[in-house]
């Protein structure tokens, strides 16, 4: 049977607080610890960033949109927003250690890729 949580939390400065209980809520549910709780944490967080800043552009008017779902043997996140962007404007080939640590910027994809079994990215209909 396949569980499934949905969240929107929108794309104003002072809601972005609202994703590390999402993230503790979920954590908890599916009983994550020790580097795999690290590497969930972390790839969620990233990925509703680029959401927020990047496809939304921090407009208050719209929504970051977090789904999980998990069953047995797979665990599922879509995180979603509501920009213009394109799937060609991400490139998941990106390798961290390409990345300059002195960058404040432009490393989630990577960091992302490198944590996550399998990651996708689909421009909306």
């Amino acid at each position: 049977m396949t569980e499934r949580r949905r969240f929107q939390v929108p794309s104003a400065a002072n809601q972005f607080v609202k994703l590390y209980p999402i993230i503790a809520e979920i954590v908890e549910e599916l009983k994550l610890e020790g580097n795999e709780k690290f590497r969930f944490a972390v790839c969620v967080s990233e990925a509703f960033t680029n959401a927020f800043y990047h496809g939304n552009q921090s407009d208050p008017a719209k929504v970051v949109e977090l789904t999980f779902a998990w069953d047995q043997e797979t665990i599922t996140v879509e995180i979603a927003d509501q920009g213009r962007g394109k799937v060609n404007d991400i490139d998941l080939d990106t390798d961290l250690s390409s990345i300059s640590p002195q960058e404040t910027s432009g490393r989630g994809v990577a960091i992302i890729t490198s944590f996550a079994d399998k990651v996708e990215v689909n421009e909306k209909d």
